[in-house]
């Protein structure tokens, strides 16, 4: 039965029983064979004692109905497609005409139409809003052309006129009148102030006028000379009395200059007055002295490093000292940078104030921006103007019994400098900072000061900064720290 089904199915013949339709007889007469055979074999295993199947030809039935409905869906998914290619080459052909028809619109009617359609938007416009707002416009352009233009020509024409050409005694004066005037009192203001700035001329010495006068040498008469004697007397008289005053008024400028800035500075230490009045004093101080000229001298003279190093060691005490009042805000940044200019001024004359300063002697100011920078890690502008301000005091120098170093150091300053160089190693300021105080500790230390910078690895954070911004640079000022620099812990 399998032998005659599979030769059945090579031979391609249709096997469906419900709907016999075979290409010849020789087929169907192979078919009811193997029908006749599938009863044979049917009651062989009913008289063997078996249990027959339902159909033997169920299988090649199911196979030869799914490749039928295959080959049916194949045919209709065909059809499907090549409708939906009609249907959009259709469409296509629809909207190319369309647009055909559209663009094949009468030049003629367009043209014929298009004076009606030009007074119909004329209209439009005109009795709506914008049109209304362009009458306005317009009409104010006009009135205003009109205004200028007669102001110029009056002008012209009262320029133009002399004062004989009034016809009316009581007319009021032209404007080219009263420019006129006004420009000849400018002018001789102008040369008044020139003549006053400009110096006085050297006049010969009385002494020399009068030995000339006594000697004879010239035509002039004794009497000229003496009179001439006599002017230039008293001309240099004059002079001298201009100079005095003239000292007394700079006197008086720089005395008025010096008590307004020793008011902002006792200002910036009252108690009294509101944290942030005390800091726009600060804020004033820096303004004058980053002017330069005298005025950074005057400010750190007056106290200035003091009352700045005052208003950051109150923040700091009260940012920690818990006692449940609010934090002073906004934080001293003023008093920072005021600090700042004034250490790292280039004048030998702030220099030198700052030395004679008690908090920059004493170490009190440096100690307090290293409060300020371990109240602040991490805070990239803070850290940048405390680091410079902090190298800077250790440049200037304090007290040899002060041991500023040392002191700084067993405070923790080199640690701070080792965490913010984690915190902050991609800010080539703040790196710049951090080589310029390690530097500086080494540099004015003694041998156990740079021991134990040694120990705790400052050759390594210095030349991590180097590593990382090539481009930072101390112009020479640590050559003598070359050999200690290649020293390793």
């Amino acid at each position: 039965l399998a032998e005659a089904k599979a030769r059945l199915v090579a031979g391609g013949a249709e096997a469906r029983r419900d709907r016999r339709r075979h290409k010849s007889k020789a087929e169907q007469k192979q078919y009811e064979a193997l029908e006749a055979l599938a009863a044979d074999v049917a009651i062989a295993d009913a008289n063997a004692g078996l249990t027959p199947q339902a159909d033997y030809l169920l299988d090649l039935e199911e196979t030869q109905l799914k490749a039928e409905e295959e080959a049916e869906l194949r045919a209709a998914k065909r059809e499907l497609a090549e409708k939906m290619r009609q249907r959009e080459a259709l469409l296509r052909k629809q909207k190319a005409l369309a647009a055909k028809r559209a663009n094949q619109r009468s030049w003629g009617k367009a043209i014929a139409m298009f004076p009606v359609d030009l007074v119909a938007f004329a209209t439009k416009t005109t009795f709506s809003r914008w049109g209304v707002l362009a009458a306005f416009a317009g009409a104010f352009m006009a009135t205003l052309s009109a205004a200028v233009s007669y102001s110029f020509r009056k002008l012209e024409r009262d320029l133009t006129k002399d004062a004989d050409e009034d016809d009316d005694a009581e007319s009021v004066v032209s404007v080219g009148g009263k420019a006129r005037r006004a420009f000849e009192a400018v002018s001789a203001k102008v040369a008044e102030l020139r003549k006053m700035l400009e110096k006085p001329e050297k006049k010969p010495e009385p002494e020399k006028e009068r030995r000339y006068a006594d000697a004879g040498t010239s035509n002039v008469t004794a009497k000229a000379a003496a009179k001439l004697s006599g002017r230039a007397a008293e001309m240099t008289g004059a002079e001298k009395q201009s100079a005095k005053s003239a000292e007394a008024i700079h006197a008086d400028l720089y005395l008025a200059r010096r008590r307004c800035l020793s008011a902002l500075v006792n200002m910036s230490t009252d108690n009294r007055l509101d944290w942030r009045r005390r800091l726009r004093c600060h804020a004033a101080l820096l303004r004058l002295a980053a002017k330069g000229g005298g005025r950074p001298f005057l400010v750190a003279s007056l106290g200035a490093p003091g009352s700045a190093a005052a208003a950051m060691d109150l923040w700091v005490e009260r940012k920690t000292k818990g006692d449940g009042k609010p934090m002073l805000q906004p934080g001293p940044d003023a008093a920072l940078q005021l600090l700042r200019v004034l250490a790292t001024s280039a004048s030998p004359g702030v220099a030198r104030a700052m030395r004679d300063a008690e908090v920059v002697a004493s170490g009190s100011a440096a100690h307090t921006l290293l409060d300020v920078l371990a109240e602040t890690p991490g805070v990239l502008q803070v850290q940048h103007a405390g680091l410079a301000t902090l190298w800077a005091l250790l440049r200037l120098g304090a007290r040899a019994e002060a041991q500023l170093e040392k002191r700084l150091i067993d405070r923790g300053l080199f640690e701070h400098c080792q965490d913010e160089w984690e915190d902050s190693k991609e800010d080539e300021g703040v790196a710049h900072g951090i080589g310029g105080v390690v530097m500086q500790l080494a540099a004015n230390g003694d041998a156990d000061t740079r021991a134990g910078l040694t120990r705790s690895g400052a050759q390594a954070l210095v030349s991590a900064v180097f590593a990382k911004h090539p481009g930072v640079s101390y112009k020479g000022a640590f050559a003598s720290l070359k050999p200690w620099l290649r020293e390793k812990p």
